[in-house]
């Protein structure tokens, strides 16, 4: 208790005066942005009103039309992530549409196959073998 009355007496009046402050000011903004939200609510639900086929459009609705995606909000990051990953996408697909690359392995068998098809060609000069050969 001793601790705590001596604590209290180091406090400055400017501090508590400084809190008090902050605390009511910090009401006042949620108070003011509270009346700022309802008076732009106020304006869209009259000019909802005056839409044709929309006149019927009851304060519920036009509730939820405003405040029924604010679970869903995207960000700006997740719209350059979706658009990054389409321009990808798109990259992708061109590079599939180039011709594939031949590895050194496909290659080879390739020169293999043809080598032994020169080979059975009764027409076939040696020299023609040799050149393949030393491919």
């Amino acid at each position: 208790m001793y601790w705590l009355a001596a604590s209290w007496e180091k406090i400055k009046p400017e501090t508590i005066k400084n809190s008090w402050h902050n605390i009511l000011t910090t009401k006042d903004i949620k108070d003011n942005n509270k009346k700022k939200e309802n008076q732009d609510h106020f304006e869209i639900k009259y000019t909802v009103l005056k839409l044709s086929g929309c006149e019927e459009a009851t304060d519920n609705c036009i509730k939820e039309w405003l405040y029924g995606d604010e679970e869903e909000e995207i960000t700006d990051d997740a719209i350059s992530c979706m658009i990054t990953e389409e321009e990808i996408d798109e990259t992708e697909d061109l590079n599939d549409e180039r011709e594939k690359i031949i590895s050194h392995a496909e290659d080879m068998a390739v020169l293999d196959v043809v080598l032994r098809y020169i080979e059975q060609q009764p027409d076939a000069l040696s020299h023609n073998v040799l050149v393949l050969k030393s491919l």
